[in-house]
């Protein structure tokens, strides 16, 4: 009997120390997870602010390539304005050039992020899935543990059974 209670009791500190251990694991990756998901969020914040700044540098792109076209325009019927137009040009044509690599940047940058937005969530999936086996095996120890109190009920009533018995032979004895 007193293997049974001290098996019982070895029992109960190891599933209670296994619990312990496991709830630290769990509230890690939960604030782990809760990190990620912070971080998810700046990138998506930084990528519309990207996404604004590429619009707007499309469009002021559009709009110099639009002014580039009359400026050549304006060369071909005006020769005589030539020197003040081709100044003009070579400014529009060195803005446009520097928009042109700050929308090439920016198109970059967008990609990168979005490769990162996908790893993050390929990131969370996987820790979404770890935490649902995690819960998984709760719940599997949490009926073990039903069970073992069970068991032990059931042996703490047979002890008294035995007991009970024992005083009653020694009582029949005497």
């Amino acid at each position: 009997m007193e293997y049974y209670q001290t098996a019982i009791q070895q029992l109960r500190q190891e599933q209670s120390l296994l619990l312990k251990k496991q709830r630290g694991e769990y509230e890690q990756k939960l604030s782990h997870m809760q990190t990620l998901v912070l971080e998810k969020s700046f990138i998506q914040s930084k990528l519309e602010v990207l996404k604004k700044s590429y619009d707007a540098l499309e469009i002021e792109h559009k709009s110099l390539v639009s002014q580039h076209r009359k400026i050549l325009q304006q060369h071909d019927s005006a020769a005589e304005e030539q020197n003040k137009l081709q100044k003009t040009y070579d400014e529009l044509m060195q803005k446009f050039q520097q928009q042109t690599q700050q929308l090439e940047s920016k198109q970059h940058e967008i990609i990168e992020l979005k490769v990162m937005i996908k790893t993050e969530a390929q990131k969370s999936t996987s820790l979404e899935q770890s935490l649902a086996q995690a819960n998984d095996k709760i719940e599997i120890l949490r009926y073990d543990y039903q069970f073992i109190a069970q068991e032990k009920a059931n042996l703490e009533g047979q002890l008294k059974q035995l007991q009970m018995m024992l005083s009653s032979k020694k009582s029949i004895v005497i």
